[in-house]
């Protein structure tokens, strides 16, 4: 556990384990304690390394937030790496994070060595952002539990409801935009890639899951049963036997 500054702000990050390095990039709703479920026994394999991006868990807050999401993480992404000198590397990212992982692969081919895309959104179209509409209520309108999580994992109150306003009000990023499609970014992957996705994902249908599988021939798929969006924490025993499974495999 510690904290590097990248560009004048801190990210808070975790390193467990001694094997080859295996990077784990959350989602855009929560922190590095969406891990805490397959962390320690991922890490009995890999050199396990998670961060909170800039706004979210412990990491430097923000007030607002201009920039396009994805193309700012990516850079935030590779000078994470750089600064922890690693030359290559395992890569696995849930939703948003999953975006992110694409977007960072495709401009550094050589650093991953293998793509773990969980739950992650390919493109988007009307009933994503049907979706996305519902989901983005007003912080006083969440569910309680929900609520309760993004406090707990960025802070107080009062900041968890300024982070919850930013990211509901960004249009522009991810499959809150009509218009995003990284189906041929997809295409452009050559290190073997697992996609991992519930049959019973609230944002994304099977044929959405079997997306990037069609679209690639060095990919997996596990589709697991009776699952929602969250793999990791819904069925972590089969994420991480899965996971390991295909990071061990010499996949041609």
């Amino acid at each position: 556990m510690g904290y590097i500054e990248i560009n004048n702000y801190k990210i808070y990050y975790n390193i467990n384990g001694n094997g080859y390095p295996l990077i784990l990039l959350h989602d855009g709703f929560y922190s590095t304690e969406t891990w805490d479920t397959v962390r320690e026994q991922l890490s009995k394999k890999f050199m396990v390394i998670d961060y909170d991006r800039y706004g979210y868990g412990k990491s430097s807050h923000i007030e607002t937030f201009e920039d396009e999401i994805i193309e700012f993480s990516t850079k935030e992404l590779k000078e994470f790496v750089n600064k922890l000198e690693l030359k290559e590397f395992y890569l696995c990212g849930h939703c948003l994070g999953g975006a992110i992982a694409i977007n960072y692969a495709i401009k550094n081919q050589n650093r991953v060595k293998k793509l773990i895309l969980e739950s992650v959104g390919l493109y988007s179209d009307n009933l994503i952002q049907v979706k996305c509409d519902w989901v983005f209520k007003p912080f006083e309108d969440l569910d309680n539990g929900f609520r309760d999580t993004l406090i707990k994992m960025h802070g107080d109150s009062l900041y968890s409801k300024t982070f919850w306003n930013i990211i509901r009000d960004d249009k522009k990023s991810y499959i809150m935009n009509r218009n995003y499609d990284f189906r041929d970014k997809v295409k452009k992957l050559k290190m073997p890639v697992f996609f991992i996705y519930g049959d019973s994902d609230f944002y994304f249908d099977i044929e959405h899951a079997i997306t990037g599988f069609k679209l690639l021939k060095r990919s997996n798929l596990w589709i697991s049963p009776n699952t929602n969006h969250i793999v990791h924490i819904e069925k972590s025993e089969n994420f991480i036997e899965n996971v390991i499974n295909f990071l061990n495999n010499n996949c041609k």
